[in-house]
C-alpha cells in the first residue's frame, strides 16, 4: 500500500484538520500563553557529585546542592 501525497498548504480544504485550532481571528488559541508574559529558561538538572542526569529521584545534600538518589543513598551511609 503506498502513502497519499500531502497536498501543500494552499491546496488543502477548508475544513482540514490540523495541528493547532484557530479562532475566528485566525491566530492560533493558545490557552496556556500569556501575552506579555516573561519568559522562564528551563535548564537541565545534573547532579552535584557524580554529574548524571536522570534519576529516579533528586535528593538535597546537606549544603542543599541537588544530587541524585544513588548519590543520596551513598551520602546517607557515611
Amino acid at each position: 500500500m503506498t502513502p497519499s501525497p500531502r497536498l501543500p498548504p494552499s491546496d488543502r480544504p477548508s475544513g482540514s484538520c490540523s495541528p493547532k485550532a484557530r479562532n475566528s481571528s485566525g491566530s492560533t488559541s493558545g490557552a496556556n500563553k500569556k501575552e506579555g508574559a516573561p519568559k522562564i529558561a528551563v535548564t537541565a538538572t545534573s547532579c552535584a557529585n557524580c554529574g548524571t542526569t536522570t534519576t529516579p529521584l533528586w535528593r538535597r545534600a546537606s549544603d542543599g546542592s541537588t544530587i541524585c538518589n544513588a548519590c543520596g543513598m551513598f551520602l546517607n551511609m557515611e
